[in-house]
């Protein structure tokens, strides 16, 4: 959604550069306090005491991202007694693990984590040796475009949302002020 609008809005303004970080909402937000960026895509929840958001339109269903020819990849869902048995790659952050672990009613020491991570493409990787799982959001598989990896949702069905997220008391630029109304207009 975000990056339709990112080309939407250049085309308009082609004087305008976006520079685009990839990166867990961690790193994302110590961009943002630094004043490395004006502007950061987060995926909730948000520990937003700190930052003003716009909550975008598009939301992402969990599940997990496994191997195509994996037996489990033919289930239709995975629920929490599923992936207690599972040797799982997990977020990095805590409040996103703990959101999910929430929704499921998930007893966080009883998983077999192996890996955290903070980008989808280590995890991948890894996923591809058909030894681990990998517990994340739909658009990263579809991200890879991956004949040989698949997702497959949780029940109880879970999801999130995304945010755009700027400093509170911070001024933006001119540039980022109408990105950020041009957002607003488009996500409603």
């Amino acid at each position: 959604f975000l990056m339709g609008l990112v080309d939407r809005f250049q085309q308009a303004h082609p004087a305008v550069r976006f520079n685009l970080f990839d990166g867990d909402g961690d790193f994302l937000r110590r961009q943002l306090d630094e004043a490395a960026t004006e502007l950061a895509c987060l995926l909730e929840p948000v520990e937003a005491a700190k930052y003003n958001y716009l909550v975008l339109p598009s939301r992402e269903q969990w599940g997990i991202i496994l191997r195509s020819d994996d037996p489990l990849a033919k289930k239709k869902a995975f629920t929490r007694d599923d992936l207690y048995k599972l040797p799982l790659i997990i977020p990095h952050r805590n409040i996103v693990r703990d959101e999910v672990s929430d929704v499921l009613k998930l007893d966080q020491r009883k998983l077999n984590v192996r890996a955290s991570n903070n980008q989808p493409s280590n995890a991948i990787v890894l996923i591809r040796t058909g030894h681990y799982y990998g517990l994340a959001i739909k658009g990263v598989a579809d991200l890879f475009h991956d004949p040989d990896i698949t997702f497959v949702p949780f029940s109880p069905a879970t999801s999130t949302g995304h945010v755009l997220i700027w400093k509170k008391n911070r001024q933006l630029s001119t540039a980022a002020e109408h990105f950020l109304q041009f957002v607003a207009d488009h996500a409603n």
